[in-house]
């Protein structure tokens, strides 16, 4: 259309440009105002991630976005993917919010961490002398799951700066045969795998024994530590 400088593609589409490479099977385009609306296999990599969804939205001069349905936001460079069925999301500063069956996964080679929760953002922050780095934020109903550590809890934070997992409001970690529950807790990895983690205030461990036999624990502050991704120690005060 050349009054409206809009365009309408079908079939199997590319579209590049300087710092972004789209991929779909139906396409609206704005030329004018660098617009587009894709979907049906649709694909959008803007060199910092890839973006895939049953329909995608894009403003190319604000790096603004959305997507629906069956999106994945995957960061090759970090190791993460991002899924819901809603996502919206700046280029610059990055940032993203995915909502409707959210989940968050941390790719490891040996165990991958798995998050699902009503909602989980992400912002990119700049510390003092201007380096980036992501802190990630989930709530309402958090559950974790890797092969060796489940968890759950209201509320969390992770910070890509220390990798440390922060979860609130009634949280509990299974470990093996181990249930840890307090106030709030840390859970500090390494190398993608969990390193330590530490409870505050009303530490309370139950162990399993066998069937009938339980071994429990209080405290006002507990740090457990892990070995290849097994607890093996506890200090208890």
């Amino acid at each position: 259309n050349t009054k409206t400088e809009t365009s309408i593609f079908t079939g199997p589409s590319e579209m590049t440009g300087d710092s972004i490479y789209i991929y779909c099977e139906r396409v609206w385009y704005d030329t004018k105002n660098n617009l587009t609306r894709i979907s049906k296999n649709a694909l959008i990599d803007n060199k910092q991630q890839i973006i895939t969804g049953d329909s995608l939205f894009y403003d190319e001069n604000t790096g603004y976005g959305q997507a629906f349905r069956n999106v994945s936001i995957a960061d090759t460079n970090n190791h993460i993917i991002v899924k819901g069925d809603y996502v919206w999301y700046y280029k610059k500063p990055e940032r993203f919010t995915a909502t409707d069956s959210a989940m968050f996964i941390q790719i490891s080679d040996r165990d991958s961490l798995f998050l699902h929760a009503d909602t989980i953002s992400a912002i990119t922050v700049r510390d003092t002398s201007l380096n980036g780095y992501r802190l990630m934020r989930a709530y309402f109903g958090c559950r974790v799951f890797s092969k060796d550590l489940q968890a759950k809890c209201d509320s969390l934070s992770y910070s890509f700066q220390d990798s440390v997992i922060r979860m609130y409001t009634e949280p509990v970690i299974w470990s093996k045969e181990n249930q840890l529950t307090s106030d709030s807790m840390a859970i500090f990895t390494k190398n993608g795998q969990t390193d330590r983690m530490e409870l505050y205030n009303s530490a309370f461990v139950v162990s399993q024994v066998d069937s009938l036999r339980f071994n429990q624990i209080k405290g006002r502050s507990l740090i457990g530590y892990f070995e290849n991704n097994e607890l093996y120690k506890i200090d208890i005060d």
